[in-house]
């Protein structure tokens, strides 16, 4: 019995570790290489105190950077 419960509470551990079952949708930049193959690469949130595009302050690797 307690073997049971210890390899299901390893099974647990690997499918909640696991990135694939858990999505993030991390924000992403498309950025252009010298021979013209995109690659999608991570960025940062911007912090933003309103709505308005003016109204966010550009981070390094950020997103609202262009």
């Amino acid at each position: 019995m307690k073997f049971f419960a210890v390899v299901a509470l390893v099974m647990v551990s690997v499918a909640v570790a696991s990135p694939a079952s858990a999505n993030l949708e991390r924000s992403v930049k498309v950025s252009r290489t010298a021979d013209g193959a995109t690659t999608l690469t991570p960025c940062i949130e911007c912090p933003c105190t309103g709505w308005a595009v003016t109204d966010c302050k550009c981070i390094p690797n950020g997103c609202c950077c262009t």
